[in-house]
């Protein structure tokens, strides 16, 4: 017999809040996965459904839209590229 799942309903997992349960998710091995519900609080998306697993061990803090806002920061050098004293040096 397998246990029982904790209940996450209205918890916070960085900038996800577990909505609901969903229903469960059988992967191709036949292991039952717990599904959940969940909005996110930075960009607003609803919807997003995310494993018990993910959100307790794994550290999942948003839908995604944190990382792109993360790869964008991280791949901009200094921001000046389209300045007249940038232009002036790339002469």
């Amino acid at each position: 017999m397998g246990r029982r799942a904790q209940d996450l309903t209205n918890m916070n997992f960085g900038m996800l809040h577990v909505v609901k349960r969903a229903l469960n998710h059988i992967t191709p091995n036949g292991t039952k996965k717990v599904v959940w519900e969940c909005i996110c609080n930075n960009c607003g998306k609803t919807g997003v459904m995310m494993y018990s697993e993910h959100l307790l061990k794994q550290g999942i803090v948003s839908c995604g839209c944190m990382k792109s806002k993360r790869m964008s920061e991280t791949m901009t050098t200094h921001g000046k590229t389209h300045t007249r004293l940038y232009n002036i040096w790339c002469a």
